[in-house]
């Protein structure tokens, strides 16, 4: 469960963000940075090795590594793990005469005996932020590499869905789409950097095909019910994947079109909004591809 310490626009100080995490019964405090001054790279801000309350060094220094693996594998610069400390004002030492940690963040949690940390998401005064932050599936990427690294950190997995769940997943790099319901496959995607968008809808156990098909000079997919498209699409050298699910059921989802994609040019959605919103964008509306189960 993720609770956000501010989530509207208001002040609210470091020391009552630690506060609403605690209130909530939070395992962690991260907290979400983009740094400047011309560098480039990530780093994660963590609790320094002092005894007091010694348990959350350690699992910082856990959580922050993983978080930093999963920044590098978007090609991020890793400046490693930063830990600093107030040594000139003994009002911030903790009971055991320790010097406190310097950043709030780390420096409250830790007297709640709870893990806080900053990650820095690379530098917005420099090629970082072409590169990583100037669109939002690329702050996706980075927020979805912070949730991989917490999955790892605390031993989570994803949930257990019922038979017939589509999952879809978001290529950032080539505006793809995806949806399957092998989780084997969901997996192996998440692996190599594709975004988990959850469950797009539930398919039935029979009904009308819907034929998936593959790209390999573009690494796009396909989808379609129409077996006469599916035969062309191969015959100008698509690979057929043969029945990926059915389709039956009074909830439609609807396909769309981008005429200015090279890849990911097809977008399919149980949502109207997200229709409607594509639409309003430049996208042709094709209208019903398929029916999802209720």
């Amino acid at each position: 469960r993720v609770v956000l310490t501010r989530g509207q626009d208001e002040s609210v100080s470091v020391r009552d963000r630690v506060i609403r995490a605690k209130n909530n019964n939070a395992d962690v405090l991260v907290s979400i940075h983009i740094n400047a001054g011309g560098g480039v790279g990530c780093e994660v801000l963590i609790p320094g090795t002092q005894s007091y309350n010694g348990g959350v060094s350690s699992k910082s220094t856990e959580l922050g590594n993983d978080i930093l693996e999963q920044l590098t594998r978007l090609g991020m610069h890793n400046r490693g793990l930063v830990r600093r400390y107030i040594d000139y004002d003994a009002r911030y030492n903790y009971p055991t005469g320790e010097h406190g940690d310097y950043y709030g963040i780390c420096r409250y949690a830790r007297w709640y005996n709870m893990p806080g940390i900053i990650v820095e998401h690379g530098f917005i005064d420099s090629s970082d932020y072409n590169n990583y932050l100037n669109s939002d599936s690329k702050l996706r990427a980075l927020g979805t590499a912070d949730a991989k690294g917490i999955i790892k950190a605390y031993g989570l997995t994803l949930p257990n869905y019922p038979e017939g769940t589509m999952f879809r997943l978001y290529n950032m790099y080539t505006g793809e789409h995806l949806y399957t319901q092998s989780i084997a496959e969901r997996n192996n995607l998440i692996d190599v950097g594709w975004d988990f968008e959850g469950v797009g809808w539930t398919a039935p156990k029979t009904g009308e095909p819907v034929y998936r098909l593959y790209n390999p000079y573009t690494s796009d997919h396909h989808y379609t019910r129409s077996l006469a498209e599916y035969n062309s699409l191969q015959r100008v050298g698509w690979s057929g994947e043969g029945i990926k699910w059915y389709s039956g059921g009074s909830i439609p989802i609807y396909r769309q079109y981008n005429p200015y994609a090279r890849t990911g040019s097809h977008n399919y959605t149980a949502s109207a909004y997200e229709r409607d919103s594509l639409v309003r964008a430049g996208w042709h509306d094709e209208g019903v591809g398929w029916y999802a189960a209720s």
